[in-house]
């Protein structure tokens, strides 16, 4: 699916809520693989943010081919999401911490927008975990995440099977009784 989305020509537009040395990294990374995937639109800085903002927009300017709008403040975060059509809200894991990210991410959400942590979204795109975000959460977040995808393929194939023996059972019935009105029928 990605590969097809990616030749079709659909680039997802990307809001990043955080800005430090990870979301810096993340954004040179979409930059330099994923530009055909990913146009980062915006990043949105919190309180709780203490990179030096020169230095990252310099870091930032670097990739001509990008505008990237650096705002302060997650205030008019759901305003921006609707203007501009964004498609995937990566949140740094110091955002989480603030009241008013998360209000703001609140007010964003919409059928079309998908929210992803940047160490899930750092996964997605590496293949590999962030060592940093390995605790006692993680793990059981992907416990419970294997255990789901068990269920959800048990489930798929009991339904399957029993949708082959329903469809066995009535075509037993049916076939004969179609047969019947068929002879019977006189046209």
């Amino acid at each position: 699916v990605r590969k097809l989305l990616t030749s079709a020509g659909y680039q997802k537009n990307v809001v990043i809520i955080g800005l430090n040395k990870k979301t810096i990294k993340i954004i040179r990374e979409i930059a330099e693989r994923y530009r055909n995937e990913f146009s980062v639109a915006a990043v949105f800085t919190t309180a709780t943010d203490t990179t030096d903002y020169t230095s990252a927009i310099g870091a930032l300017a670097n990739h001509e081919h990008q505008r990237i709008t650096i705002v302060s403040g997650v205030k008019n975060l759901a305003k921006f999401i609707r203007r501009h059509r964004v498609g995937l809200l990566i949140v740094s894991q110091d955002a989480l911490f603030n009241k008013d990210t998360v209000n703001g991410m609140t007010l964003s959400l919409s059928s079309s927008l998908e929210i992803m942590g940047l160490p899930s979204f750092y996964e997605y795109t590496q293949g590999k975990i962030p060592l940093e975000t390995i605790n006692q959460v993680w793990f059981l977040e992907n416990i419970t995440k294997s255990s789901d995808d068990l269920y959800k393929m048990l489930k798929r194939l009991v339904d399957l099977a029993g949708s082959m023996v329903g469809l066995a059972f009535f075509a037993v019935i049916f076939i004969p009784i179609a047969l019947l009105i068929k002879l019977d029928t006189a046209g």
